[in-house]
């Protein structure tokens, strides 16, 4: 794939999300705080999930938004340890449950209907940054994680995971979504 080709498949995701937070935001409080059972999540608590992720990340991919990479590689490289965790987060129909780190579960904790506006904000500058990015900075190496400082993901491999990450908790709370609307 080309770094053009990541770029535009991440923003048309990314926009997909913004207008699913669309029906999201018409639910009435009793349905975003319903959960199946007390070790499932309710859709507050999916976005509290991933805006802890986003501001861990969105800092770093606005700075790399404003770099410019001199190499001319016009196709997307994945790197193994990127690519590795892509894969998992990519959404897969009956896909294996993966357990969320004690700091970024959110079973527990009293999470305010702000979340929402937040998490809107969070999504509508990752799109900003998609729409910005220039397409050669994807195979460099800025992106530290959120659990090891030791290792650089490639920027595009950063977007990729966060990106993908996003779906996978969409296609949960889509799930928890009334079917009448």
């Amino acid at each position: 794939m080309t770094n053009r080709e990541v770029l535009d498949e991440l923003l048309l995701l990314t926009n997909k999300h913004i207008e699913q937070l669309k029906v999201i935001r018409e639910l009435d409080q009793e349905h975003l705080k319903y959960s199946p059972s007390v070790n499932q999540w309710n859709i507050l608590q999916c976005m509290e999930h991933l805006n802890h992720y986003f501001d861990f990340y969105l800092p770093q991919f606005t700075t790399t938004s404003k770099l410019y990479s001199s190499t001319s590689d016009k196709i997307f490289k994945p790197g193994f340890i990127g690519n590795y965790f892509t894969n998992i987060l990519v959404y897969k129909e009956n896909q294996k449950k993966i357990s969320s780190p004690k700091p970024t579960n959110p079973i527990g904790k009293e999470i305010s209907m702000n979340v929402i506006t937040t998490f809107e904000n969070n999504l509508v500058l990752l799109k900003n940054i998609l729409s910005s990015i220039s397409p050669s900075t994807l195979n460099n190496k800025h992106i530290t994680t959120m659990f090891s400082n030791w290792y650089k993901l490639k920027v595009g491999d950063g977007l990729r995971i966060v990106i993908y990450h996003n779906d996978r908790h969409f296609h949960q709370m889509n799930k928890l979504i009334p079917s009448k609307l």
